[in-house]
């Protein structure tokens, strides 16, 4: 493998303040790495960093590049924030915007993200085949492997690391359930009683929710995403 992912795999770890009460979980990003050169210009700008901040209007940008499909996993992160920290029972479209736009991930905010899969796909299941050339793989199962083997344990122990009592992790996808025990370190994950599909773990206040993009996470998932954080408590 190269040097570049291996600093993707075990070293970079995610987006935002880690020591905020808001986590967020995610299978990979939704962007793939386009050339080798960004590749390295990447890992060249994290200079050691086991995570960044995102910059303010970064999502508006991206927003209007690739479309709204791509950041409603966004608009569902900010409603989830907002409507638990705020009490609120909804949240308007503007409101969670402005948020997204100018609070979510930034460098003193109150919320972190963790994709499990370091290397951005268009689609969950599909396969770069350029990353075989850029990064030294054999196979997408290769990949896969070296993650959960490699870079699942680095998670752990970060998440381990900037624990603390108030903190919520709320990850989507219920398809890889298994992955965020192994990468979270949750002891089980049992169904909410919800009519929506989110998994629990209340002892490390972690939840497991459907991905928004494919409308399965919709407005009343939300609420019962946070209706069940309001049951853990703070």
């Amino acid at each position: 493998m190269t040097s570049e992912f291996e600093i993707l795999n075990t070293q970079f770890i995610g987006y935002g303040n880690p020591n905020g009460k808001y986590w967020f979980g995610g299978i990979e990003g939704a962007a793939a790495f386009d050339i080798r050169e960004n590749v390295e210009k990447f890992c060249k700008d994290l200079n050691g960093k086991m995570y960044i901040p995102d910059e303010p209007g970064v999502t508006a940008k991206t927003r209007k590049k690739m479309g709204s499909k791509y950041t409603k996993i966004y608009d569902a992160m900010a409603k989830i924030v907002l409507m638990h920290r705020e009490g609120k029972q909804e949240v308007g479209v503007d409101e969670a915007d402005k948020y997204v736009d100018e609070k979510l991930f930034m460098e003193f905010g109150d919320n972190f993200q963790i994709n499990l899969y370091p290397l951005g796909k268009r689609k969950v299941n599909y396969w770069e085949t350029k990353y075989n050339d850029m990064f030294g793989f054999k196979n997408k199962n290769e990949y896969l492997c070296k993650v959960r083997k490699e870079r699942f344990p680095e998670i752990r122990k970060f998440v381990e690391q900037y624990n603390h009592p108030e903190r919520i992790i709320v990850c989507f996808g219920v398809t890889h359930l298994d992955d965020y025990i192994n990468a979270f370190g949750a002891d089980l994950l049992v169904q909410s009683g919800k009519s929506s599909r989110i998994y629990t773990d209340q002892k490390h206040r972690l939840l497991v929710v459907d991905f928004p993009a494919y409308g399965w996470f919709g407005d009343q998932e939300i609420k019962d995403t946070v209706q069940i954080m309001r049951g853990f408590g703070n």
